[in-house]
């Protein structure tokens, strides 16, 4: 069924509601689905006891990175003060966003960027 969208099922578990599944995708893309996979959700799954959204927990919880696994003696490191607080940045020079967290680093010291 995803050969031709070149999705690969990376993880398949359970979720609360019986007979659904969570399956993570290639791209982390969480879908929900039957046990035969005849069926297909894309949504956001809600316990609507704790009006959380189940399924944004997860991805959040997939996205992590460890820090310390990060190849930092490649980067370009710039300390400031002590360097206590330590932040990894990926940044697009055009990136308006980018350029506004730049001005806010500016304004902080006691910071390894």
């Amino acid at each position: 069924v995803y050969v031709a969208q070149d999705l690969k099922v990376l993880i398949f578990s359970e979720t609360p509601i019986k007979p659904i599944y969570e399956v993570v995708v290639s791209g982390k893309q969480i879908i929900y689905t039957d046990a035969k996979g005849d069926y297909i959700l894309v949504c956001d799954l809600i316990n609507v006891n704790t009006r959380q959204s189940m399924t944004e927990e997860r991805t959040v919880d997939l996205n992590k990175i460890d820090f310390a696994s990060l190849p930092l003696y490649k980067a370009i490191k710039e300390v400031r003060g002590n360097g206590k607080l330590k932040v990894a940045v990926f940044s697009d020079p055009d990136c308006p966003y980018c350029k506004r967290l730049e001005h806010e680093f500016e304004k902080m010291t006691d910071i390894t960027i």
